[in-house]
């Protein structure tokens, strides 16, 4: 079964769309084939993320209808396809009700689309919650971050969505960080795995590059791929889908990023 999985945080700051970009890689390398959707127009910072800056083809095209989901896919040499949104200021203001569209057409092409969400649960998030299958939410390992965690919970079982788990990002492991265990408790959520605070995320993202794909033996690295182990062993698989290499993956249309 095709699925769709929004990445949201109750706040910002807490390393969602790093997560979303190398995610996408780890389970790529585990022979998934995955989209990531960049689904917050007010904080577009995948394409940035990665190198450029002024993408030419993005989310808006397919929201207006202007382009077919697939072909605003780009390719990036690290092997990640991502669907970017525009950089322009005011880009967020149109097409929250053609989301849904855009992933039905995006999951025709693959069998995995992550969407990074806006933070918070201002009404881009909402739009991506309601187009997901499920949920995966990032936190830190303090009460501000688990506390907007819960309400965005909340707000999605209201909803009818599934919550995958939560991922732990950026702990420090000292006594100012809660334990895994309180995290649990308090959201009644399982955690999925932990990951580090890691310089090397700074550094891969001054290169624009993946975590991955810089810094593979990264504590933050190893982390992310535990978790695409645990995600490659649950997700089910499609074997409609085409084995890639022969470019014939994702759609009509690709660009890479830096050619």
């Amino acid at each position: 079964m095709v699925r769709a999985i929004a990445i949201l945080s109750g706040k910002g700051g807490v390393g969602k769309t790093t997560l979303a970009i190398n995610l996408g890689v780890a389970l790529s390398r585990y022979g998934r084939h995955v989209i990531v959707l960049d689904a917050n127009p007010h904080g577009p910072h995948i394409a940035a993320s990665l190198g450029e800056h002024k993408p030419e083809r993005v989310l808006d095209e397919a929201l207006s209808g202007k382009r077919h989901a697939t072909e605003v896919v780009h390719l990036h040499p690290s092997g990640l396809k991502v669907v970017p949104a525009s950089p322009r200021h005011d880009a967020g203001v149109m097409g929250l009700d053609k989301l849904g569209m855009v992933v039905e057409e995006l999951k025709q092409r693959t069998e995995l689309v992550l969407i990074d969400a806006a933070p918070g649960l201002e009404a881009h998030a909402r739009a991506a919650m309601q187009v997901a299958d499920d949920i995966l939410l990032v936190v830190t390992a303090d009460l501000l971050s688990t506390a907007d965690a819960l309400r965005t919970i909340k707000m999605a079982q209201d909803r009818g969505k599934g919550v995958y788990g939560i991922v732990v990002n950026r702990y420090h492991g000292d006594d100012a960080d809660l334990d895994v265990a309180s995290i649990q408790t308090l959201t009644g959520s399982q955690v999925l795995v932990v990951i580090p605070e890691d310089a090397h995320v700074r550094k891969a993202l001054r290169q624009r590059q993946p975590l991955l794909a810089a810094y593979s033996d990264s504590k933050a690295s190893k982390a992310i791929l535990r978790l695409a182990t645990l995600m490659s062993g649950t997700l089910p698989q499609d074997p409609t889908r085409a084995p890639e290499g022969k470019q014939e993956v994702v759609g009509r249309v690709f660009k890479v990023f830096g050619r």
